[in-house]
């Protein structure tokens, strides 16, 4: 959906709206954010606020991020509920669910003007939830469910790049328009990105490594900027310390 909300300031706000929208639709929920040049893409948004099965999930997933693997949700038991906002903004928001199945989720962004389109997706439980914003939720049909198994015959994988970076790793960096993951490692003078978020504690990992020689993992992959012509990030599988050289 466009923002249909008031956009709230970032700074000012963040931790009012969220404490008054607890997670209450699922106690861990997942949660997907990105930023894209290209502003024609914000129309593939569901109009219903949300994504209630599979086929749907892989289609809107595979546009807005077509060089990373759809994630998997099990529609039988959760939605994904999808924000979007004009312009290279952050993005946060929260959900409640009332008495009568009516969940309501709230998105807030920063306010900054510009290009593209930024998006914000949450996976919540979709036990006892009727409405999403008002919008009904269809009966769970199966669908919905998890998605067909593949097999090697009737699929190929898809294209990547694994890489092993050993080099000095620096945290905490910050970028007109948010554009950065706020981490990154230097080796041989050539400087990538950090995608930390599939780290159990990716800001606890990333400071406790703060100025250190660390052995990154992960796959590799260009993002096209807004600001910056292209970025090169790795989403992390294995992030630790690297072995300290032993003086003679």
């Amino acid at each position: 959906m466009l923002l249909k909300n008031v956009l709230l300031c970032l700074t000012v706000l963040h931790t009012a709206a969220m404490s008054s929208l607890a997670s209450a639709a699922d106690e861990d929920p997942m949660q997907w954010y990105g930023k894209l040049p290209d502003r024609t893409l914000m129309d593939l948004a569901p109009e219903s606020d949300f994504v209630g099965d599979n086929e749907a999930w892989k289609e809107l997933w595979n546009k807005w991020n077509p060089d990373e693997p759809v994630p998997e949700v099990d529609f039988k038991k959760s939605l994904v509920v999808v924000a979007t906002v004009t312009g290279p903004n952050r993005m946060f928001g929260g959900e409640r669910v009332d008495a009568n199945g009516n969940l309501t989720f709230v998105a807030g962004s920063t306010r900054m003007a510009g290009p593209g389109f930024a998006y914000l997706m949450r996976r919540v439980s979709r036990e006892g939830v009727k409405t999403v914003n008002g919008h009904p939720v269809p009966a769970v049909t199966e669908s919905q469910g998890d998605a067909k198994e593949s097999t090697d015959e009737d699929e190929q994988p898809a294209e990547s790049i694994t890489v092993k970076i050993v080099g000095t790793l620096e945290t905490g960096l910050m970028a007109i328009g948010g554009e950065t993951t706020g981490t990154t490692i230097t080796a041989n003078g050539i400087t990538m990105e950090l995608d930390l978020t599939k780290q159990k504690e990716p800001a606890k990992t990333a400071t406790s490594l703060q100025g250190k020689r660390a052995i990154a993992v992960g796959s590799l992959r260009s993002v096209q900027g807004v600001e910056r012509a292209n970025r090169w990030v790795v989403t992390v599988t294995e992030l630790r310390a690297a072995a300290q050289k032993q003086s003679k």
